[in-house]
């Protein structure tokens, strides 16, 4: 199999940091793509959005939302040092019983404990 994979990372004055991923092999529906952006607005508020697809062919096809694409938006609001109150929203694709697939939403709220290495 060949192909190749790219990866690129941007931060501006640490106010946002971007991130793009793609890759592409031979054959069909083998390209990938992974695009992400983080906010952080204060020192205890943070933004981020990322959107992903696999397994397509096109360019044309990056953006068409469907059983292939996943996206994921978060703010978190920090409690404590290294703790964060967490909201997130999450579209996927469930599938259902008739064989289809169909968009789901999912808002969730949860606390975040983090610690660097």
């Amino acid at each position: 199999m060949s192909g190749w994979f790219g990866r690129a990372d941007y931060t501006l004055a640490k106010i946002i940091k971007l991130s793009a991923e793609y890759e592409d092999y031979q054959g069909d529906d083998n390209s990938n793509i992974y695009l992400g952006a983080y906010v952080p607005a204060l020192k205890i508020m943070r933004f981020s959005a990322n959107y992903y697809k696999i397994h397509f062919n096109d360019a044309d096809d990056i953006f068409t939302y469907d059983d292939k694409s996943l996206f994921l938006g978060t703010a978190e609001v920090q409690l404590l040092p290294y703790t964060f109150f967490v909201a997130a929203l999450t579209r996927t694709w469930e599938f259902d019983d008739d064989g289809s697939f169909s968009a789901e939403d999912v808002i969730s709220f949860g606390i975040k404990v983090e610690a660097g290495f």
